[in-house]
């Protein structure tokens, strides 16, 4: 099913716009609807029969740490992105789900017990005072863990089970750099800031794209990028954003690689997701414009 679903999702990345291609697309997007309801009924019924047979993780290996984030709306879900996550050809150490007392005050009595029950396989939940909404994903775990390699996942999609090994594919061929999935290459002239899709790139102008999973290196943590005043005040709904401004700061690039389509998103997720909202209506390139300035940054 999952490669079913990888040929629909890697077609769709690939689409046209001529009238071939919009037909495809309705077909592949309908192939990949399909796919997610498949997975999602095999994954419920797996985990109510099968969850004594979860692997569970090793807190002593020297596996990285997974660190995402969600909220109130999409949480009696979430337990089947973290399930993509134990079914990882390279396995983490941990998964850290980071939340906020703001939005869960009565902690973990708002925690679905689909969730409680992943914490003895390696699953830890922490609450937090602050809410800095999507970058709450990244900004506890880099700011604790100053030592390891600290991975960032979406919290709306069913992630490929190499998603982790291509990270660190990624990793041994640059060794010194953000590495990710899925990244964007920008430029920025006369004021205007343009993005087009990155592959098998390494640089400062490169964007990673946490909805690929991002790998950052103990070598990546800056005073700057923990600075919660500007983070609120400059771009708080683009976590993206802020982190490429930090890693060239950092003097430090961004690695990418080539054909990982985008996962499978899980039903209902997107009516409140970032995306509508930030890129659907161009955010992402005013608030990168306004950081690059700033911070002058030169792409």
């Amino acid at each position: 099913m999952l490669k079913i679903a990888f040929y629909a999702c890697n077609a769709t990345d690939n689409e046209h716009s001529d009238k071939n291609g919009i037909i495809q697309k309705i077909f592949y997007n309908g192939l990949k609807l399909l796919c997610m309801a498949m997975l999602t009924l095999w994954v419920k019924v797996d985990y109510l029969f099968n969850f004594k047979n979860i692997e569970g993780l090793d807190e002593n290996s020297k596996g990285p740490i997974l660190s995402l984030t969600t909220f109130p709306a999409r949480i009696n879900n979430l337990w089947i992105v973290i399930d993509s996550f134990f079914h990882q050809t390279y396995r983490p150490s941990k998964i850290l789900l980071v939340l906020t007392k703001e939005e869960f005050p009565e902690q973990m009595r708002n925690i679905p017990n689909t969730l409680k029950r992943l914490m003895n396989k390696g699953l830890e939940i922490v609450f937090i005072d602050y809410n800095l909404r999507p970058h709450n994903k990244y900004y506890y775990a880099l700011n604790k863990y100053r030592n390891r390699d600290v991975i960032t996942f979406d919290d709306d999609l069913y992630y490929w089970e190499d998603s982790i090994e291509r990270l660190y594919t990624l990793k041994h061929n640059n060794p010194f750099c953000i590495c990710a999935n899925r990244a964007l290459k920008v430029s920025f002239q006369n004021g205007c800031v343009k993005y087009n899709k990155a592959h098998n790139e390494c640089g400062y102008n490169l964007m990673a794209q946490g909805v690929g999973g991002v790998l950052y290196i103990p070598q990546f943590r800056t005073k700057e990028m923990f600075n919660k005043e500007n983070i609120a005040k400059f771009c708080l709904p683009a976590d993206d954003n802020w982190l490429m401004i930090q890693e060239n700061l950092a003097g430090i690039k961004v690695a990418t690689g080539n054909n990982y389509p985008h996962p499978l998103v899980l039903f209902k997720s997107q009516a409140s997701a970032l995306w509508h909202k930030n890129i659907g209506e161009r955010r992402s390139e005013k608030i990168m414009a306004e950081l690059i300035t700033k911070y002058q940054i030169h792409l």
